[in-house]
């Protein structure tokens, strides 16, 4: 049967051989094939061996890939690597070019398997595992990639280009040191080399080393002025530090070369707000908003610089844009809260306010800016509570705890208020208004020695506010350390000239030393600063009654007593000038009157002793 069967074979190569051979001939072969019981398909298959490998296909697809790939056209180098391993699966370089392809694509996995088959071809084969620990850094597998690693630097690195590469994956793996000296080496053997620099940048970036992070920019830029990716990235590093003017001038060059690229034009645009310029922010975030469309980020940051510049109803604009765009942005509920806010629409603001925190339940400022609200329509434990939440999210936010403070003053809880501003000051020592705060409560409570500590403190921090020595003028009074008194309220006056109650106050140690012409004078300037001022008018009448003016005194009086009809030390003394005058029904009149309105026990019992004298008694 072989030995048919073979002979058959042969007689079959002859027929292909000569394609004129005719049907009967070809005919006949298959139905001897049949009669011996040979399959036709394997009998076809044992004449027709497997095609030879094409060396010339192959290497012509590699070609093809490498160009594709040196080109930036992933997927079609990919495509052609991928034809090329079809055609032969024992190539580890084609592998290694399809995975590499496919890391640069972010294909991780499918990087990681074709890489994996390049190293079992050639487990020497340096190029595949370094960029598979690059891949597995990618893919979080620390302990793959150290091994990848660790097994390229037993090979040894032989190029600048290696060194990078492996500094790179360094630094996927966060490994800042390490990746700083497989780069340092890289740029040591080609100083030109400006990949180098940028990873060092980044690397450095990530530190938190931002002037590095600029030189090394700095530095591609030496080698390559018009690189916009170091341009755009040093301006980023000079924005984080705060240095605005030298990250537009960044991003200007990025845009002055590529006109049309919209991140540059919307960090431009919030670098100008950070500077006040609101009209260049709003003209930078417009342009963007042109290239993009809508975006809510910097719909909401045009709707704050509008709100800075008071154009309420465009900050108004952007901010339902961004609800309308995306209902559930918490900030954007929020930003519209504090339009409804600054046009003192507090329920409205309540009502919004309420809709960011529905949508962001720990969002600090909404709670704290609700509790400002709710001050305003006299909520006050609605508006305590908010502060305590945002306290409580935020231990550290001053203004949460400043405002507690005040708020626990409005329920006259001193206590708890100066406990508040205690703990704001170990917060921040240098909070100077909760000295100003405090002080004041230390006054009020009789606790001079505290109070004058807290203002005095706080003049040092504001030497040019007057209220630090206004209230310790009051303290220095209360205390009868006139001198000192007289000396912070004529600094008070020379930094706030139109301020009527220190010259009533500075008018009172005036009078107490007998200088009434001086003390007339501030009294008179008191008036003049505020005319209804009820207290002015009591004060200038006790001069003038001192200075036996009964005249005068009687119409400081009638204007004193027309500004606050419960005003009752105008009442007894306009009484004295009625007796003076026998106009003993107008005095009791008054003396009475005394005894309806007045808390004062010593004037009540002065009151009810002339009355007696006058034979009505009450």
């Amino acid at each position: 049967m072989a030995s048919s069967f073979e002979s058959l074979k042969n007689i079959l190569r002859s027929i292909q051989k000569n394609w004129r051979t005719s049907f009967f001939q070809i005919l006949m072969v298959l139905m001897v094939l049949i009669f011996i019981g040979v399959p036709i398909l394997q009998f076809i298959q044992s004449n027709n061996p497997p095609p030879q490998i094409s060396v010339d296909t192959t290497l012509n697809l590699l070609s093809l890939g490498l160009q594709a790939y040196q080109d930036g056209d992933l997927m079609g180098a990919i495509n052609y690597f991928s034809q090329a391993v079809e055609i032969d699966r024992d190539r580890a370089d084609t592998y290694f070019y399809l995975g590499r392809a496919y890391h640069d694509n972010g294909d991780f996995e499918l990087a990681r398997s074709a890489l994996s088959l390049a190293i079992d071809l050639d487990p020497g084969l340096r190029n595949a595992i370094i960029y598979r620990a690059l891949t597995l850094a990618q893919l979080h597998d620390s302990n793959g990639a150290q091994k990848d690693i660790s097994y390229a630097l037993e090979l040894g690195l032989e190029s600048a280009l290696e060194y990078y590469q492996i500094g790179a994956a360094y630094a996927d793996l966060e490994e800042d040191d390490n990746a700083l000296t497989m780069i340092d080496q890289a740029i040591e053997m080609d100083p030109s080399m400006v990949e180098g620099y940028r990873m060092r940048a980044v690397v450095y970036f990530g530190m938190g080393k931002l002037e590095k992070s600029i030189d090394e920019y700095t530095q591609i830029l030496t080698i390559d002025p018009m690189d916009v990716q170091a341009h755009f990235q040093r301006g980023v590093a000079y924005f984080d530090l705060e240095q605005f003017e030298q990250a537009i001038e960044d991003w200007s060059l990025v845009i002055e070369m590529q006109p049309g690229d919209a991140d540059s034009l919307f960090n431009r645009g919030i670098a100008y707000n950070q500077l006040g310029e609101y009209e260049k922010g709003i003209d930078n975030l417009s342009r963007f908003l042109d290239i993009v469309g809508e975006n809510t980020l910097a719909l909401n940051n045009r709707g704050l610089a509008y709100l800075s510049l008071g154009d309420l109803e465009s900050a108004q604009t952007d901010f339902a844009r961004v609800v309308e765009t995306d209902p559930d942005d918490p900030q954007a509920y929020f930003n519209l809260g504090n339009i409804y806010y600054q046009q003192e629409l507090f329920e409205e603001a309540s009502e919004v306010y309420q809709l960011a925190l529905d949508l962001q339940e720990d969002h600090v400022h909404a709670h704290h800016n609700l509790g400002l609200t709710y001050l305003f329509l006299s909520e006050i434990e609605l508006a305590l509570e908010q502060f305590e939440a945002a306290i409580e999210l935020s231990p550290g936010m001053t203004s949460a705890h400043y405002n507690r403070a005040r708020t626990l003053h409005s329920l006259d809880r001193i206590e708890d208020e100066i406990e508040a501003y205690s703990r704001l000051l170990i917060i921040d020592p240098d909070f100077s208004q909760a000295y100003l705060q405090r002080g004041q409560i230390y006054r009020d409570q009789g606790m001079f020695v505290e109070a004058e500590m807290d203002l005095t403190t706080y003049i040092s921090y504001d030497p040019e506010n007057p209220d630090g020595y206004y209230q310790r003028g009051a303290v220095y009074y209360a205390l009868e350390e006139l001198d000192k008194s007289l000396e912070d309220w004529n600094r008070t006056i020379e930094l706030t000239p139109e301020f009527a109650n220190v010259y009533y106050n500075r008018a009172l140690i005036y009078y107490e030393q007998n200088q009434f012409e001086l003390a007339l004078t501030d009294l008179d300037s008191a008036i003049s600063f505020q005319p209804d001022y009820p207290e002015a008018y009591l004060s200038r009448g006790n001069i003038f009654l001192e200075l036996r003016d009964y005249s005068s005194a009687l119409e400081e009086y009638d204007r004193a007593i027309e500004l606050d009809p419960a005003m009752a030390p105008a009442y007894f003394n306009r009484a004295l000038i009625y007796l003076r005058r026998n106009n003993t029904g107008a005095a009791k009149a008054d003396l009475l009157r005394v005894l309806e309105i007045s808390q004062n026990n010593e004037l009540i019992a002065e009151a009810e002793s002339l009355l007696n004298q006058l034979g009505d008694a009450p």
